[in-house]
């Protein structure tokens, strides 16, 4: 998962318009937010609090919807996401 978060913010970084990967970004968030309540996992960084995840995750799903974009499906999910 870290790998794939890694890429997802390349993507957005290089391709700020790219609903899509701001939404996977979204989803992986969520999924370490989640993952916090699981004291085996040592990915994590110690300093970032579930609600850090939360605001992040939503703010990726934000600029999702605020794009001009035709990618439907993405807008829906973060739609769902943050609905």
């Amino acid at each position: 998962r870290i790998k794939a978060k890694e890429s997802f913010q390349e993507a957005v970084k290089y391709r700020p318009s790219l609903g899509s990967a701001w939404v996977n970004l979204a989803l992986l968030l969520l999924a370490e937010g989640k993952d916090m309540g699981n004291p085996s996992n040592s990915a994590i960084n110690p300093l970032t609090t579930v609600n850090d995840l939360l605001k992040e995750a939503r703010q990726c799903c934000e600029r999702a919807l605020g794009m001009d974009n035709e990618d439907e499906r993405s807008r829906a999910l973060a739609n769902r996401l943050i609905g």
